[in-house]
């Protein structure tokens, strides 16, 4: 659904004659490509079957809803450290791209690029690092966290008009990240990068209108 979106979004901006709204096509181009991307290739690194139509329903997961709502108070409070409401909505049609865009972003930054270096690093031995003294990871996870951070921050170059305040997305990407490193859980990534972005949207809209 996520894709769909973003792609009428993309076709609807992006050969307005408008600058701005053209920009905004190519974001949400990005966006939906990036999704179609982690939705096709996540699942043959998870060895799971890509299915459009579940055979059944999963039931109700408390350990997701339960890290979710880790994630989405530690990525709150980034938000908080670096006090800023992150870009100005202009109307309905942006506050559904930045809504939508979390299921894509999650597929592609961590579902596939993430899922691609813990593939390689299992099989492919490499050094690792031990970090205090009760976890250990390795170069190649290292990288997939560093450049799957990096590519998320660039990505929001054209949302955020502030090369300064990409810092604040590459620490939430990285923090995604590292999630996603120890509980392999897509699901928990998604609720909470969703909510995030819906609080995003509710709070601009409250404090521009109320």
């Amino acid at each position: 659904m996520s894709i769909i979106f973003e792609l009428y979004l993309a076709f609807k901006y992006i050969n307005s004659s408008n600058e701005a709204e053209a920009l905004f096509g190519i974001t949400t181009l990005m966006e939906g490509i990036i999704g179609a991307i982690g939705l096709f290739l996540t699942a043959p690194l998870t060895g799971h079957r890509l299915r459009f139509k579940p055979e059944q329903f999963q039931k109700y997961n408390s350990h997701t809803i339960f890290r979710a709502a880790i994630i989405l108070g530690v990525l709150l409070v980034i938000q908080m450290i670096f006090q800023y409401i992150p870009l100005t909505i202009r109307d309905e049609d942006v506050a559904i791209a930045i809504v939508f865009a979390a299921p894509a972003e999650e597929s592609f930054f961590r579902g596939f690029l993430m899922s691609f270096f813990l593939y390689m690093s299992s099989k492919t031995p490499t050094k690792k690092i031990r970090f205090f003294s009760f976890f250990s990871i390795s170069i190649l996870e290292l990288m997939g966290m560093a450049l799957s951070s990096l590519l998320f921050s660039f990505l929001h170059v054209n949302y955020y008009g502030n090369m300064n305040l990409l810092v604040m997305v590459f620490f939430s990407g990285l923090v995604l990240c590292i999630f996603f490193w120890k509980w392999r859980d897509l699901t928990a990534l998604i609720l909470a990068h969703l909510f995030l972005n819906i609080w995003v949207v509710g709070k601009y809209f409250w404090m521009v209108y109320f």
